[in-house]
């Protein structure tokens, strides 16, 4: 009786589950529900273009259009600065890094700027460019010599102007971090990783709703993002 109790109760929450997962899928499918692009589970990926705002005191209100164009890390980023900035500062970031078991980053970025309160805007700033690894720590970006300025030699812009350059970064070896971009509000992250990764529609989530899949994905060791993939593809 036990064992056919426990089978009838298995069934019914596999039941349920499925039903669950079919009218999440159902929702996305119908765009009535979409995921937070931009956020730590659902990052920006590289080529997309995407839009950040932000006011401060200082700056004013700016809005800015970016996208992630390309990054490269280790050997390849070092030889790109021993190539660029030359020996001196590439081998400087070599040992920089040995030191604190990391390794070079670089991601190269097209911003432009859409709208400025007060012009030009400073682009030559590390507020604006920040790195997290995986553990959910945040470091700023690195200096190089032309790279120390993100855009090569430009260091403001005005409305409509376009810039295309690399930032650097040091980051723990072999992880995989998230590029977070910031305006002067919360930052817009993006994950530099090229692959088989595939963003989901567009979500925005109830909470009771959210905070469900976060518990199955976190009792999973997952992102809600790879775990509602993994959903979908089963």
């Amino acid at each position: 009786m036990k064992s056919e109790g426990f089978e009838f109760q298995r069934r019914l929450i596999m039941r349920r589950s499925v039903i669950f997962f079919m009218t999440i899928a159902l929702l996305l499918s119908l765009g009535y529900i979409s995921l937070a692009e931009g956020t730590r589970d659902f990052p920006y990926l590289m080529g997309e273009r995407f839009l950040i705002d932000g006011e401060s005191f200082v700056d004013g209100y700016r809005n800015f259009e970016f996208e992630l164009l390309d990054a490269i890390r280790g050997q390849e980023a070092y030889e790109f600065i021993l190539e660029q900035d030359g020996e001196y500062n590439a081998n400087r970031l070599l040992e920089k890094g040995e030191a604190e078991n990391k390794e070079i980053f670089l991601a190269k970025f097209f911003c432009k700027a859409l709208e400025l309160d007060k012009e030009p805007a400073n682009i030559n700033t590390a507020s604006i460019f920040d790195v997290m690894d995986s553990t959910g720590s945040v470091y700023n970006r690195e200096s190089a010599s032309n790279t120390n300025n993100p855009f090569g030699q430009v260091r403001e812009v005005y409305e409509g102007g376009e810039i295309t350059g690399w930032v650097t970064f040091l980051i723990p070896e072999g992880d995989s971090p998230l590029l977070l971009v910031s305006a002067g509000d919360a930052p817009a992250f993006i994950n530099p990783e090229v692959g088989e990764n595939k963003k989901l529609v567009n979500l925005t989530l109830d909470m009771e709703l959210y905070n469900q899949l976060m518990e199955k994905a976190e009792g999973k060791s997952l992102t809600l993002n790879e775990y509602l993939i993994g959903v979908l593809k089963e």
